[in-house]
């Protein structure tokens, strides 16, 4: 269930956010699908190599870094915005 509900959240969002909304929704179904199959695969990894928690360590790192992505990304088109002389 988690996953189809990230899945059209994903598609609804792009479609609200976007402008080029064919390319957006393209690339949200890329990551959210590349999500789904690389998540069970490195955790499973990491508990194969690892102990029982490091596939939650995993997460857990990733998720952090991840914000960490999201928040840089969104600096930097705030900049962009404003170089451009618009609102952001």
């Amino acid at each position: 269930m988690v996953s189809g509900y990230s899945v059209q959240a994903s598609i609804l969002f792009t479609l609200e956010e976007m402008t080029e909304k064919g390319k957006g929704s393209g690339f949200h179904e890329a990551m959210v699908g590349s999500g789904l199959f690389l998540g069970p695969l490195l955790a499973g990894g990491a508990g194969q190599v690892g102990h029982l928690r490091a596939p939650y360590w995993l997460c857990a790192g990733l998720l952090a870094l991840l914000v960490l992505a999201q928040m840089l990304v969104v600096a930097w088109r705030r900049q962009a915005v404003k170089a451009r002389g618009g609102s952001a």
